[in-house]
């Protein structure tokens, strides 16, 4: 079972393994994900294809705009319909007729399976193309677009949507991006290395919400709005630590951020961990990795080739940490992830 997949998964949890481990790896499935939970948030049940087509369509060419590949195949026509349509070569209603014909050929039939092949528990709307030339949304689906985190859900598609696309457009299989990322200790931001592309990517917020059920890291209260200041982006092992004594990996790497809120950072202060807690962050990273997260040779090359090696790595730290500042006990410090 992987980290933070519950044995009994949630609609949230489903979607987030959707988002995630979904077997559609092009960009349609960022994209209809956008779109359903838009207009589930308008409290519709069945939705024409003709409807569903104009914020699919308008997503990819946002996306279109900031990186031309958007899938893994060399040609596209629904593709090449909405770069007609960012030309201005394309009128709005010729888009959508497009979006109806090409566009939803291989993204509908794929969204509940996983890239192992075993569809999710949940059903977030159900195919009548056939009889309808439509779809209708579950309740599923209606609960978590107008829910307690209706606000993050889009976020955490966009983020790993900008991170995929971002290994398209340097022409490398997610799993070979391997170059470092750091924060910007403004905007908080990931950024990949000038040589490679300039420019922010997407912001840690959004990056790391979904890998933590969108939740505090140490209490597991949920996150509302990910985008504001109630939510931190913690140093783990605290940045303080990085001083001349300290010999063992950089802090400000994307091993050792999580988000907190408000209130447990506050509390935290600058401080490790006790190391009951530790265990979270472990199985996080693998989660990460496992995803075939475009993080996935950064976290590889900070913590080790292997589970193994990277449950050493972060255990020695923790240890070189707690020996220099003593450790502090979160409220939910024996979290059980299984």
């Amino acid at each position: 079972m992987l980290p933070f997949q519950n044995a009994a998964p949630t609609p949230a949890g489903d979607w987030r393994h959707i988002v995630r481990f979904g077997l559609n790896v092009a960009s349609y499935k960022f994209a209809l994900g956008q779109a359903l939970l838009e207009v589930a948030a308008q409290q519709q049940t069945f939705v024409p294809l003709t409807e569903l087509a104009v914020p699919y369509a308008a997503r990819l060419c946002e996306h279109l705009q900031v990186e031309d590949r958007q899938s893994t195949a060399p040609q596209s026509r629904f593709l090449d319909a909405c770069r007609s349509r960012n030309r201005g070569d394309l009128e709005g209603a010729q888009l959508t007729e497009a979006t109806v014909r090409l566009g939803f050929a291989n993204v509908i039939d794929a969204f509940h399976i996983s890239r192992g092949g075993q569809p999710t528990q949940t059903r977030f709307f159900v195919d009548e193309r056939a009889s309808r030339q439509g779809i209708t949304l579950t309740d599923h689906l209606l609960e978590l677009a107008n829910g307690q985190q209706a606000k993050v859900l889009p976020v955490e598609v966009d983020a790993r949507w900008n991170l995929v696309q971002l290994s398209w457009g340097l022409r490398l299989g997610t799993p070979l991006v391997s170059f470092e990322m750091a924060t910007d200790e403004d905007a908080v931001d990931l950024y990949a290395p000038a040589r490679l592309r300039r420019g922010p990517i997407t912001g840690v917020r959004a990056a790391l919400s979904g890998y933590q059920d969108g939740r505090c890291a140490y209490c597991q209260t949920p996150f509302t709005d990910i985008g504001t200041s109630r939510v931190a982006v913690d140093h783990v092992l605290p940045f303080v630590l990085m001083t001349p004594e300290w010999h063992d990996g950089d802090l400000r790497q994307v091993w050792n951020l999580v988000l907190a809120c408000y209130r447990c950072n506050s509390a935290k202060g600058a401080r490790p961990p006790a190391a009951d807690w530790m265990p979270w962050l472990d199985q996080r990273g693998e989660h990460l990795i496992a995803s075939q997260h475009p993080l996935r040779e950064t976290l590889i090359s900070q913590l080790g080739p292997d589970p193994a090696h990277r449950h050493q790595t972060l255990a020695r730290r923790h240890t070189a940490a707690t020996e220099m500042i003593p450790p502090w006990s979160p409220p939910d410090a024996r979290i059980a992830v299984s």
